[in-house]
């Protein structure tokens, strides 16, 4: 349902209530505000529409699972996050197979260094010190400010231009900027005081 006043979408925080309280127009109203642009951050990972579709589907899935006993506080980033994670997955097996091309890995290089260098001095490549890595860098993510967020999830999850996070936020490009070396500094550190020498 639209917000009878203003005939818009509802708000998040309204979305939100209905996936408390267990309401399935919950996932309609979320399909409403989102779809367009869940699909867009599915077509940075994957280019069928298909696929597009079924990671969509297993979003919608996801969050109706989660929520509750999870109660995002900024639900764009929460769907983003899953969004991202199940294009991914799906990248990953369309990869194994040969059969895609994706600009995934183009849009993460501002990150290959300290990729690198971490998984050189840890050995990540092994299941259980990837899984420790990940919790770590998403653990830090989430304590960050809203704001710092939306850059961090909307840079390297959606992998949206600099200058598009400039424009939703109203800020400058340098702003952006200056957030995401902030937020891979206060990461590097991160990873510094357990031991992921850098």
């Amino acid at each position: 349902m639209e917000d009878q006043k203003t005939g818009k979408p509802l708000d998040d925080s309204a979305i939100v209530g209905l996936f408390l309280e267990r309401d399935e127009r919950a996932i309609k109203e979320l399909d409403l505000k989102y779809r367009k642009y869940l699909l867009s951050v599915a077509r940075s990972y994957v280019r069928d529409e298909t696929d597009c579709e079924e990671c969509l589907d297993s979003v919608y899935v996801s969050v109706w699972n989660a929520v509750p006993p999870a109660k995002p506080a900024v639900l764009k980033a929460f769907i983003t996050t899953l969004m991202r994670r199940t294009a991914i997955n799906l990248f990953n097996a369309k990869k194994r197979q040969k059969r895609i091309v994706s600009e995934y890995t183009v849009s993460l290089e501002e990150l290959e260094e300290l990729e690198k260098t971490a998984s050189d001095s840890k050995s990540v490549e092994e299941a259980a010190e990837e899984k420790e890595l990940a919790s770590i860098v998403n653990g830090y993510v989430r304590s960050l400010p809203d704001r710092q967020m939306y850059v961090f999830v909307g840079r390297y999850y959606a992998l949206k231009p600099i200058s598009q996070i400039a424009k939703e936020l109203g800020v400058s490009v340098s702003t952006v900027k200056r957030e995401i070396e902030a937020i891979k500094d206060g990461l590097r550190k991160k990873l510094e005081s357990e031991d992921y020498v850098l």
